[in-house]
Order: structure tokens, then C-alpha cells, then sequence
């Protein structure tokens, strides 16, 4: 079982050539990893693209966790084990300034461990 929570990323219009490679590619999949040494904000989470391109597994950066919602996902999600599902992309075009990537933050819920009885 898991809880989402729907998001872009922040920052990307400051990564556009590693996300449109990232949208363009075939497959491809999202890491989320949290940043607590970040010396900006310790709640950070980092997203990268990683695609398969020409043969070879590429990965980069391609922003950010928006920042209320990482603090959101560090208080009320501090030690869960974070993962990035792709929803959504939209390539650079003339009418939209940035690339646009919609994904989906889950953490995955701990099972609760049973007590064993012995005899």
C-alpha cells in the first residue's frame, strides 16, 4: 500500500536540455533522493531523469520536490522510502517557456511486524 502526492518539478527552466532529452527518450523513469546535506534546505528532494539514449543509460538532474511540499514530505513522512512515478510530460514548444514534467511522490507504508508466539 501507498500514499501520493501529485507534483511538477521546481527548477526545472534551469535543466531544459537535460529534460527535453528526458522527455524525448523512450523509456525513461524518474529517482527521487532526499537531499539533507542540501545547504539551502535540508528537507530537499531531488528528482532525476534517468532514459535510455543511444544504447546507454543516461541520468541527470532535472529539479526539485517543490519546497512546501518537501517539508510536508520530511515532517509527515521523515524516514518512508520515497518513489517518483512519471505521469505526465510536455516538451519545449514556442507557446510554453519550460518543459513540463507531472509525476506522482509515493512513499511506501511500512508493514506492521507481527508478533510471533513461541512455544
Amino acid at each position: 500500500m501507498a500514499v501520493s502526492l501529485s507534483l511538477s518539478i521546481a527548477g526545472i527552466s534551469h535543466r531544459k536540455h537535460a529534460a527535453n532529452r528526458f522527455i524525448a527518450a523512450i523509456e525513461r523513469k524518474l529517482i527521487v533522493e532526499r537531499e539533507p546535506t542540501n545547504p539551502v534546505d535540508p528537507k530537499a528532494i531531488l528528482v532525476r531523469g534517468e532514459w535510455l539514449e543511444g544504447g546507454r543509460t543516461e541520468t541527470a538532474i532535472l529539479g526539485y520536490v517543490p519546497r512546501e511540499h518537501a517539508a510536508k514530505v520530511a515532517d509527515q513522512w521523515p524516514n518512508a522510502q520515497l518513489v517518483g512515478v512519471l505521469r505526465a510530460v510536455c516538451p519545449l514548444n514556442p507557446r510554453i517557456k519550460n518543459p513540463g514534467i507531472t509525476f506522482a511522490l509515493f512513499r511506501e507504508k511500512q508493514q506492521k511486524r507481527s508478533k510471533q508466539v513461541t512455544d
